[in-house]
């Protein structure tokens, strides 16, 4: 594997990992109150990345901290006012980081009442759900809807939520006259005025963190796990990306999303992305998932090739994030060669590690807590860097790649 073609940079990125974690730790002992709950940006995300310091080195210092940072994102989440139920944002995440850290956690007092919560606001998504036919992506995606809350009942010993879900998003992503109509979003319900404007009549997400990606995700993860999932669904849903792929020199790509009749944005205002949130990087992880669960292997080639082309174009990729930078891309690559064995992978990781190591060494984060976030912050690129990639429950797992 990868990790034995590449021991020094293994070694490497570790160390500049602990230098992260000691950053962040720094950081959040002068301003602790100045830090939510969340996942994506709070105490529950520096949780993760402080627990995988500690599967990575075995130092017990950092598996402490990893339970005093829950400890806090757990009794700040107690005075919130309105506590989502969102995966990056609200009660699935500090049931995913409890679960992560502490998996005995899920028979406790307060792993019980979590589960609970969170299967009280999933019937209150499902339900509104049913009555409209066209919602929000907020509802259904990876990042605060009901494909991020399905991921983390996936992860815990059972669920009677799950099965529920699964329906919900199968019946979202099912592709009728050629287009995903349950994910299609009129004008005004697209959150983002950029998109808005280049689709005037509505459009289709295409990636992981809001769209089609995202739910696919999930149910291909939960197909290959034994839940009972539509494959054809599945199958209807990644050929539908495939065939909305465009290609250039280095082969194929997508944007970000799609109008009613399948068409593109205007190719002049939108440059190929290649990150976990949307375009290359996500999407192929997701391609490689359905083809998995499907058991299709033209689908997963046409994923490795499209990785391979995405890494060989490296177009978009600015920062160093988990979202929308090199931390993700990193380590989906390290995946795809994990699952293929492709030797054209090993230089790419190398590139990449050396690449997030120079990011992180010049990383001046904001004081906020964003700055220092999983998601969009510091400890993403430590997470990506720790070395936390084997084990049975891997951190990956909240952002549907594994």
């Amino acid at each position: 594997m990868w990790r034995d073609l590449l021991s020094k940079v293994v070694s490497r990125s570790l160390e500049v990992a602990v230098s992260l974690g000691k950053r962040i730790r720094r950081h959040w002992a002068s301003d602790s109150d100045g830090f939510g709950y969340s996942l994506a940006h709070g105490s529950a995300g520096l949780a993760v990345f402080t627990e995988s310091l500690y599967r990575g080195t075995g130092d017990v210092e950092w598996r402490r901290a990893s339970r005093e940072l829950l400890r806090h994102a757990v009794m700040t989440a107690k005075h919130a006012v309105d506590l989502p139920a969102g995966l990056f944002g609200g009660v699935a995440g500090l049931l995913f980081a409890s679960r992560y850290i502490s998996p005995d956690s899920m028979t406790s007092l307060l792993g019980q009442s979590l589960i609970a919560m969170l299967h009280e606001h999933t019937s209150l998504l499902l339900a509104f759900g049913e009555t409209r036919s066209r919602i929000p992506a907020s509802y259904v995606d990876v990042i605060g809807g009901l494909a991020g809350i399905g991921l983390v009942f996936l992860n815990l010993p059972r669920s009677n939520s799950l099965p529920l879900v699964i329906a919900s998003l199968e019946s979202r992503v099912a592709v009728r006259d050629g287009v995903p109509v349950g994910m299609f979003l009129p004008a005004p319900l697209i959150a983002s005025r950029h998109l808005r404007a280049m689709f005037p009549d509505g459009m289709v997400d295409a990636g992981v963190a809001h769209g089609v990606a995202g739910p696919l995700s999930l149910l291909a993860l939960a197909a290959t796990r034994g839940m009972s999932v539509r494959l054809s669904i599945l199958e209807e849903g990644s050929e539908w990306l495939v065939a909305r792929s465009d290609h250039d020199r280095h082969g194929a790509f997508w944007y970000p999303g799609y109008g009613s009749a399948n068409e593109p944005p205007n190719h002049g205002r939108m440059s190929p992305k290649n990150a976990w949130c949307y375009g290359v990087a996500g999407i192929a992880n997701t391609l490689w998932l359905c083809g998995e669960a499907c058991g299709r292997t033209d689908i997963k080639d046409f994923a490795v090739a499209a990785m391979l082309a995405g890494l060989a174009r490296h177009a978009g990729v600015q920062e160093p994030f988990l979202c929308h930078g090199t931390a993700a891309l990193l380590h989906i690559t390290r995946r795809f060669h994990q699952r293929t064995a492709d030797s054209a992978f090993v230089d790419h990781i190398e590139h990449l590690t050396y690449q997030l190591i120079r990011s992180a060494d010049a990383f001046e984060p904001s004081h906020s807590a964003k700055g220092l976030g999983l998601l969009e912050g510091m400890a993403g690129i430590g997470i990506a860097l720790s070395g936390d990639f084997d084990q049975e429950l891997c951190w990956d797992r909240a952002f549907a790649l594994a």
